[in-house]
């Protein structure tokens, strides 16, 4: 559902705290402190895999996110920067990408930033505080919110307790319609988007079945289709 795109001298500690806060909200969530790439082959095509998978990518900007240098310069300034790359990535496959100011920190201006990704300023920046870390992660779920919504063509996607459809089950619906479009299991792929959004009609009360199952969880001993 989402990744975290971040530098670690300027916002490391703030995209820990928000992994857990976004976690605690059900959001399936990928950073790359997890631990979860070790031993698993080249470490950065390990993270557009991740980015691959998700649909949006919060970009974390710190005070010194812009001008952070190195013996070579400017880093944004290097096609190589990762922190660069994985925005460039997440925009060139149409992800969502959500730029999070902290604290005070401005937004840059496009002339600030190289071409490929000067679009993130044109974007919604939401504002993360230290003093009021909990009510602005929830102001940003609700830009996450809305900006799925108009994704994946639903209003299902609120902060409604009573909606139970967490982020979980409305990423594996996706995956789940599109899986079977293309696995020919679908007489008309066409049909999938209307079979996606009668399903999720049961927002307040999702069928207790196997495929809810599959829905709302991963469970390993399911061969769950990507």
């Amino acid at each position: 559902m989402i990744a975290i795109n971040y530098r670690r001298d300027d916002s490391g500690g703030y995209a820990l705290c928000l992994y857990y806060a976004l976690k605690k909200r059900n959001f399936d969530v990928f950073i790359d402190v997890e631990g979860r790439l070790a031993g698993k082959g080249d470490y950065t095509k390990r993270i557009f895999e991740e980015i691959d998978k998700r649909h949006v990518l919060i970009c974390l900007i710190g005070p010194d996110w812009i001008t952070t240098s190195d013996s070579n310069g400017r880093r944004l300034d290097n096609p190589d920067d990762l922190v660069r790359r994985e925005i460039d990535y997440a925009l060139q496959r149409d992800k969502i990408v959500v730029p999070v100011r902290l604290n005070n920190t401005r937004m840059p201006s496009s002339s600030e930033l190289p071409q490929s990704i000067s679009d993130i300023t044109r974007m919604d920046s939401p504002i993360m505080r230290h003093e009021r870390f909990d009510v602005d992660v929830e102001e940003l779920c609700g830009v996450i919110r809305a900006a799925l919504n108009a994704r994946l063509g639903s209003n299902k996607f609120s902060s409604n307790s009573k909606n139970l459809w967490t982020p979980v089950a409305l990423d594996n619906l996706e995956k789940l319609t599109t899986h079977l479009a293309a696995s020919g299991r679908a007489t008309d792929a066409s049909n999938m988007p209307v079979a996606r959004n009668s399903l999720l009609d049961y927002s307040t009360a999702p069928p207790r079945n196997s495929l809810w199952d599959l829905l709302s969880k991963k469970d390993p001993k399911v061969d769950y289709p990507e």
